[in-house]
């Protein structure tokens, strides 16, 4: 049966560094290597006879051209090794490790698509050098051969048939009986590169090129070993690939290879077994862009009245900036401030050339009372994302109340014993949920009423700002409470604010410190 020939859909660009190659290193035939782990143990190895076969091809196309090389290596330890290419690129590095005297014939192959010429050499991993390289020249005669892919299908073959003594084999038109040779199973292979040329920004893990492989059987069932085989890994691991009698005679294969610089390269796959050829290589090419500096997130605050002396309660403004290196910039903030006040969580959307813009303004109203009629504070522009080093700008601020808030009137409920447990902690926060928190107060009423509060926390209230109720059917004090779970450390306080009736003061702030060394 003559011979299935295999089109290569692209030639490869490849092939012209054949042509050229890398500068030749010195040659190296033997040497030591120190053993891994680094001990004084040495290795003594010595590579030979490299050859390549066929060293001159003249014919169809694409062609597999064959090296091998006799390493010999004596003493105790490792070995590490990979075969050179005079197109710039390396196989896998392969291991072997020695204890005495270790002969061994170490292989490669290459399939080339189209006319080519270059070498190949065996590298000694930390020994300077190259082997003696072996030459090669391919050149193809004739038009392009046929690729079998999903447009050119891989003819099928009838399948083998058992030769026994009950049903003998005779050839064809023998008369002997009625089987007739058949072929053995055959294994085509193709692949593409999506995409096959990138231009534009690469993502920190590498920009994804896609390869699909196609593998095709000429008889089922039919099972194929192969492997990917590239540019800058060398050899990939062998696969098997199984195909039912009942199911087609093609089956797709994918690998992904994540490109994190300008880069050009190849993918192939290797059919291992049954007899096959390797698929046309898929060429890629990966152009990354200057992503320009690192982003830069400034944030600046100032307050409309730093200091003041008047009569309170009073409203300060805060207002602020933002300004970025680099554009486009999304940046998300939000305004927090010492009275546990929080703004809402906004964004500011650069584009067209970097600078500064102006944020939505925070405002706080400041009341003071007789006893404490000083308050020193400051409002915090905080930066929620991108993450940036500083993400905070504070405006501080002093308000002396000539004229304080005057205490609060209703007596008939007062809140106190505002407790957090545990206030301080070190160690494992550990629990279904973390570390938990109990927090509680007393409600004192002076007749049946009901009464609503919230919790507030530094950023506000808390859980959120609808209020709870609780009901008295006569003059009393309840405890209320509460729970929070904290898996990572923060410092903070809480309080309980009435509601409803109005006029009561809030408790004192608990404070806790909760520091989680999981």
């Amino acid at each position: 049966m003559r011979n299935i020939l295999f089109r290569t859909a692209v030639l490869s660009p490849l092939l012209a560094a054949l042509l050229a190659g890398p500068a030749p290193l010195a040659s190296a035939t033997t040497g030591a290597v120190t053993a891994a782990g680094g001990s004084a143990a040495q290795v003594r190895v010595s590579v030979g006879n490299v050859k390549a076969g066929p060293a001159r091809y003249s014919g169809a196309c694409p062609t597999t051209v064959g090296f091998s090389a006799s390493l010999v290596a004596r003493g105790s330890g490792t070995v590490r090794y990979r075969w050179v290419r005079s197109d710039g690129t390396r196989s896998a590095v392969k291991t072997v490790t020695v204890k005495g005297t270790r002969k061994l014939l170490v292989r490669d192959r290459q399939t080339f698509d189209w006319e080519a010429r270059g070498w190949q050499a065996v590298e000694i991993i930390g020994r300077k050098g190259l082997s003696r390289k072996a030459h090669f020249t391919v050149g193809c005669a004739g038009s392009e051969p046929v690729v079998y892919d999903g447009s050119h299908p891989l003819p099928a073959t009838p399948p083998a048939r058992p030769h026994t003594p009950q049903s003998p084999q005779t050839p064809q038109g023998g008369g002997g009986g009625p089987e007739t040779p058949t072929e053995p199973i055959r294994a085509a292979a193709s692949v593409t590169a999506h995409p096959a040329t990138y231009k534009g920004q690469c993502p920190a893990t590498g920009q994804p090129v896609r390869f699909n492989g196609l593998i095709q059987v000429s008889q089922l069932p039919a099972r194929v070993g192969y492997q990917w085989i590239d540019s800058a890994g060398g050899e990939g691991p062998i696969q098997q690939l199984d195909f039912p009698a009942n199911g087609p005679r093609s089956r797709p294969v994918v690998v992904t290879h994540p490109v994190k610089a300008t880069s050009t390269g190849w993918k192939a796959i290797r059919i291992v077994s049954p007899s096959g050829i390797d698929s046309p290589r898929a060429t890629y090419s990966v152009t990354c862009d200057d992503p320009g500096p690192d982003l830069v997130v400034t944030p600046a605050a100032a307050v409309d009245r730093p200091t003041y002396t008047g009569a309170c309660p009073t409203t300060l403004t805060f207002t602020g900036t933002i300004a970025v290196n680099r554009v486009p910039a999304e940046v998300r903030y939000q305004w927090l401030d010492s009275e546990g006040g929080a703004g809402p969580v906004n964004t500011l959307s650069f584009t067209g050339a970097p600078g500064a813009k102006d944020v939505v303004p925070h405002t706080l109203t400041v009341r003071g009372d007789r006893e404490v009629p000083v308050v020193k504070g400051s409002g915090t522009l905080k930066i929620i994302s991108p993450v940036t080093v500083p993400d905070t700008a504070q405006a501080a601020f002093t308000v002396t109340c000539t004229d304080p808030t005057p205490p609060p009137t209703n007596t008939e409920v007062t809140a106190s014993d505002m407790k957090v447990v545990p206030a301080s902690h070190n160690g494992p926060c550990t629990g279904q949920y973390g570390l938990r928190h109990d927090v509680s107060a007393t409600i004192t009423v002076t007749k049946p009423m009901t009464v609503k509060y919230v919790w507030v926390n530094q950023q506000g209230p808390w859980p959120g700002p609808d209020p709870v109720s609780v009901t008295f059917d006569k003059a009393g004090s309840r405890t209320v409470s509460n729970v929070f779970f904290r898996t990572t450390s923060l410092k903070g306080s809480m309080r309980l604010r009435i509601v409803e009736p109005a006029g009561v003061a809030e408790t004192e702030r608990a404070e806790f410190d909760t520091v989680c060394t999981n």
